[in-house]
């Protein structure tokens, strides 16, 4: 059996073989920005279209607070199918299930197709996080978020774009762990019903919970607990696990890199804290609707 430093040195040549397979940044650059003015043209059409046609009934609201959240949740809603159908598809054709990628390949293999799907979503999160700074600092002193838990006010939202942007910077340029950070990216898959809940209670506000608002949040329920909350549970483990094989080979300490791969491993662990808490207060608001419908 090799030592844990031949083993090391094998991995390192392994790599050290293999042809980048990152973009050159100037190409990560104009992604960016491209998805920002793609994000902002996006928002202001959603704006303009509804301010003439959205009908009376889908209770968009008049005055501004309410019409930036409800902008921005139809806008949320078309990011997330685009990037978590886009990024699925292009999985589905280039990279291997995370069931059957290793330790060495999930923490230290760049993929340029992988890292413009990370850098699209991060275009997308600084243009909401901009956002949700203004509805933040434009909400009363004093005043409760608009929507409670995940409104566009809740700075725990601010938090958790903070949180993502950071760490995918982070991967992106030190060329560390992006895998699974684009496995995050079907954290998406819940948005839709997650908007969609907040629409129906613009829609009627004071009425109880309608037959569509029940259905929509029983697809929540399980969406959220399964992609946020359990498939992000399983990447920290997968993450847990390549900290193991490579601190056993050695790799980390001979390379030096181990403080940015522990910053992001805590960047992961603080997402799954967020989707945690979030998923606690959907649950607690699912089992008061019930306890109504009763």
């Amino acid at each position: 059996m090799a030592s844990t430093w031949e083993e090391a040195a094998v991995i390192a040549a392994r790599l050290a073989a293999e042809p980048s397979r990152a973009c050159a940044p100037s190409t990560y650059a104009r992604d960016l920005a491209l998805s920002m003015a793609a994000t902002a043209g996006l928002l202001l059409g959603t704006r303009a279209a509804a301010d003439r046609w959205a009908p009376a009934w889908c209770g968009r609201p008049a005055e501004r607070a309410g019409r930036d959240d409800w902008d921005s949740r139809v806008v949320s809603t078309l990011n997330a199918v685009y990037v978590a159908g886009g990024y699925g598809a292009f999985c589905a054709r280039a990279e291997p299930s995370l069931f059957e990628t290793s330790s060495y390949d999930a923490t230290l293999v760049a993929s340029c197709g992988r890292d413009r799907w990370l850098v699209a979503l991060c275009g997308y999160l600084a243009v909401d996080a901009w956002l949700c700074c203004l509805a933040f600092l434009r909400r009363p002193r004093g005043a409760s978020k608009r929507n409670g838990a995940g409104g566009f006010d809740d700075p725990v939202v601010l938090a958790h774009h903070v949180v993502v942007l950071v760490a995918f910077a982070a991967g992106v340029r030190t060329r560390l762990a992006t895998r699974y950070m684009a496995c995050l990216i079907f954290n998406e898959a819940s948005t839709p019903f997650l908007n969609l809940r907040s629409l129906l209670k613009f829609a009627d506000p004071k009425a109880g919970p309608s037959a569509a608002y029940v259905a929509n949040g029983v697809c929540l329920v399980a969406t959220y607990g399964a992609c946020r909350v359990g498939w992000t549970l399983f990447v920290v483990g997968h993450v847990a696990r390549s900290w193991r094989d490579l601190w056993r080979v050695g790799y980390l300490v001979a390379d030096g890199r181990v403080l940015v791969v522990a910053g992001l491993s805590l960047l992961c662990v603080a997402h799954l804290l967020i989707n945690v808490y979030w998923y606690a207060l959907i649950l607690a608001k699912a089992r008061d609707a019930l306890a109504k419908a009763r």
